[in-house]
């Protein structure tokens, strides 16, 4: 492991500027949805505190599939797999990594956004 000269890790240190990242991001738009990658389950709720809305771990969902397969490979029912997944994923997580999106937001091409932008602009400049 490599040891900065800051005394934190290159991992501790990449950690700390995404919570850094998350806040700055927050306080620039506190409706925006900011969703954010964390290394371990223990960065989690750092992450979160830090002011992401969802948060998903690549350790976390490794754990939920070896978990899924284990049961399956002992013969558990999918209604089995599915109750011990919830389980395990609020026990990981605190519940759902997913978040519902608003109902505006609405899909635009890039053809319909600069549209837009160049109808808002016409409309500044007093042209029609």
């Amino acid at each position: 492991m490599e040891i900065h000269p800051s005394g934190f890790d290159g991992h501790a240190q990449q950690a700390y500027a995404s919570q850094e990242a998350i806040r700055l991001a927050r306080d620039l738009n506190p409706k925006i949805r900011i969703f954010a990658r964390a290394a371990y389950l223990g960065e989690i709720s750092a992450l979160r505190q830090a002011g992401a809305d969802a948060v998903f771990s690549g350790e976390g969902e490794v754990a939920l599939v070896m978990t899924e397969f284990l049961l399956r490979q002992l013969g558990a029912k999918p209604e089995q797999v599915d109750l011990e997944r919830d389980r395990i994923r609020e026990e990981l997580f605190g519940g759902s990594s997913s978040i519902e999106p608003p109902m505006s937001i609405s899909m635009q091409t890039d053809a319909d956004s600069s549209c837009a932008l160049n109808q808002s602009k016409q409309s500044e400049d007093g042209k029609s």
